[in-house]
């Protein structure tokens, strides 16, 4: 038996009953630091593999139906994006932890336990885009790999942070699947 939560209306992750998650962005105290400071960005989706003491922490793209002047811009802006987003999360957590917060406990705990792997996460389903003839998909996940790798090397060390439905590891012991609409 296994857990499913719908992110972006569009993709759906399934997981072990046994692993904690949480749809992060839909979190009080994480909007109550967006109400304060709107700058704020959050993941999507914490997973907490429990058994294996693995935190995965989630931002979810799905431009399936991005126009082609939107991939262009991908290409140059998403990294940036996505590693604001990871780093605005930790710094969300530890302020979760500071106040005390018992909906993320298990999440800020993981975070800072050095005991529990981290493994951040840049789900990019590029969708049709996935093999336009300019490339754009292709090097858009090799670029988006390697920024974020260099930008996160203090925190993280896993070899795949940036996949799709197609290139997504076995081995995270999560899987996804598009909604049909």
């Amino acid at each position: 038996m296994s857990k499913e939560v719908i992110v972006d209306k569009t993709l759906e992750f399934s997981f072990p009953d046994d692993w904690e998650y949480s749809v992060y962005e839909d979190c009080k105290i994480r909007k109550d630091i967006q109400k304060k400071i709107n700058s704020v960005r959050c993941v999507d989706l914490l997973l907490l593999n429990k058994p294996e003491n693995i935190l995965y922490i989630i931002e979810v793209k799905d431009y399936d139906t991005a126009t082609t002047e939107k991939m262009k811009e991908l290409v140059s802006d998403l990294p940036r994006v996505l590693s604001e987003k990871f780093i605005d999360t930790m710094a969300g957590l530890t302020c979760a932890k500071m106040c005390g917060d018992t909906e993320l406990k298990h999440f800020y705990r993981a975070l800072l336990d050095p005991e529990v792997k981290k493994r951040f996460v840049s789900f990019v389903d590029l969708g049709q885009h996935c093999n336009d003839p300019r490339g754009n998909g292709r090097n858009l996940i090799a670029n988006l790999h390697q920024r974020m790798k260099s930008v996160l090397k203090p925190v993280c060390c896993d070899k795949r942070m940036a996949c799709d439905i197609k290139t997504l590891p076995a081995a995270y012991g999560w899987s996804v699947t598009r909604i049909k609409q």
